[in-house]
């Protein structure tokens, strides 16, 4: 979170007695609340004025920022005032022996920019249901089961099909938390992890609840999770900040050389100890477990583009292709990371699937792909303003493919000829633009200090970008 105070005045100077006891208020208002930046301060007003305002404004935002129920507070001020509400102004002398003046607090919530606009209030759907308008960020089909598939979403938890995405229900002990990553143990296929905001996450608690891994974990917003095929107790989780690596199953984590923002991570089946590791810097390789970590992006003319890395696929049928799907596209290496081919389709890329037998599908900006050819990548089927996040591929049959879009789970069955809504409360899969969508929105909540001294105005503003679903 980050919060910004800005203050606007017209009087005098600092006396240095006022400067000490603004730097200290301004500590205390750091500690209490995160991050407060001053962006502009004046030089023309009694410090000690802005002093109190800055510290009724931080109080007033303290007391938002906690409350469980998104309410405002009521300020601390003499005389005893009511409940703040949003858009109304307050008038009030703050208590603590502070200026003996008056002072109008105003709070307000304001949306800001978002990558997707917020769909109408009334078209907002049950968080149980999944269906159009709940982001589907991650998708695996149980190896031993095909009909079982599970959806993670942005902010709605996992979801469950028991019948190939036929129907689908809400996976209950998880909570409305943001699904990144999914997998499912090497050696007990009843056991499947979870990457998410609040950390790692797996089924095998107590009565088979689901219980947090995070001992260790330094950084708890995971994107990405890999589990050693030979050694199942060997596990990695990308995340903001960098790898990190279990040796015990998840019990105890410990942070690798790499501290990168990670986006993705994938084991080469032939060689357990090499990893590749997607980031904001390209792609990043290990040949030791994870231990130590080279950049791998190339070298002229045969290079990485600059580019974000945000997922990865290694050919089971030969180890040493390797591809990334990259904002710039898709790009192939055939020699383990050390050359690579020019980014072919040029669709910003967020997800792959590769099948046993080396059948490849990416989920783009621009829809589903699939790979033709070994340099190049050609389209089957597109749907513009549809963006795949998520790609899955039947075990059992790789003509069957699943894609998590903001309209839900979409699903075909002859290798993207044709394509359907997976289960219920799903609209046709069509050119429509990509409006729609159960995403995260942020907004800024403000609370303004406004007071008068000798007839001239001044005022301080405070704000604090926090994020909702929509």
């Amino acid at each position: 979170m980050n919060r910004t105070l800005s203050i606007s005045t017209n009087a005098r100077g600092f006396t240095l007695i006022e400067v000490m006891i603004a730097m200290f208020l301004a500590l205390v208002g750091m500690l209490a609340i995160g991050t407060l930046t001053v962006t502009s301060i004046g030089v023309n007003t009694v410090a000690r004025e802005r002093v109190a305002a800055v510290n009724l404004g931080t109080r007033v935002m303290e007391k938002w920022v906690a409350s469980p129920i998104d309410a405002l507070p009521t300020p601390s001020c003499s005389p005893a005032v009511g409940q703040l509400v949003a858009g109304v102004n307050l008038i009030c002398k703050p208590t603590s022996g502070e200026m003996n003046i008056q002072y109008t607090i105003n709070a307000s919530i304001s949306d800001v920019s978002a990558p997707i606009p917020p769909r109408p209030a009334a078209a907002l759907p049950t968080p149980t249901i999944l269906g159009p308008g709940l982001r589907i960020t991650s998708l695996l089909v149980d190896r031993t089961n095909s009909n079982s598939i599970y959806a993670g979403t942005n902010g709605g938890g996992l979801f469950l099909s028991t019948n190939a995405g036929v129907a689908w229900s809400s996976v209950a002990g998880i909570g409305y938390i943001h699904v990144n990553a999914i997998a499912q143990d090497t050696a007990d296929a009843t056991k499947f992890y979870i990457g998410s905001d609040v950390g790692i996450l797996d089924n095998k608690g107590v009565g088979g609840t689901w219980q947090l891994l995070n001992t260790g974990l330094t950084n708890v917003n995971v994107h990405a999770f890999a589990i050693d095929p030979v050694a199942p107790n060997l596990l990695y989780a990308g995340t903001d900040g960098g790898v990190f690596k279990s040796t015990n199953g998840g019990a105890i984590w410990g942070a690798t050389a790499l501290t990168s923002l990670v986006h993705t991570l994938v084991i080469d089946p032939a060689t357990p100890n090499v990893l590749y590791a997607g980031t904001d810097g390209g792609v990043y390789k290990s040949t030791d477990s994870g231990t130590t970590w080279g950049a791998s992006n190339g070298v002229f003319p045969n290079n990485l583009p600059n580019s974000s890395v945000n997922t990865l696929s290694i050919d089971p049928t030969a180890p040493a292709n390797v591809r990334v799907g990259m904002d710039a596209g898709i790009a192939q290496s055939t020699d383990n990371g050390v050359n690579w081919f020019s980014p072919s389709p040029a669709a910003l890329t967020y997800s792959m699937a590769m099948a046993a037998d080396g059948t490849l599908i990416s989920g783009t900006v621009n829809g589903v792909y699939f790979n033709g050819a070994l340099k190049g990548i050609n389209s089957i089927s597109t749907q513009a303003g549809l963006r795949a996040y998520s790609v899955a591929i039947d075990p059992g049959n790789s003509n069957i493919w699943y894609a998590g879009t903001d309209d839900g789970v979409f699903k075909t069955t002859n290798g993207g000829t044709s394509w359907s809504p997976a289960g219920d409360n799903m609209t046709a899969l069509g050119n429509v633009p990509n409006i729609r969508g159960l995403g995260i929105l942020p907004q800024e909540k403000v609370v303004t200090v406004s007071w008068l001294n000798k007839g001239v105005s001044h005022s301080i503003v405070l704000t604090n970008i926090t994020w909702r679903i929509y």
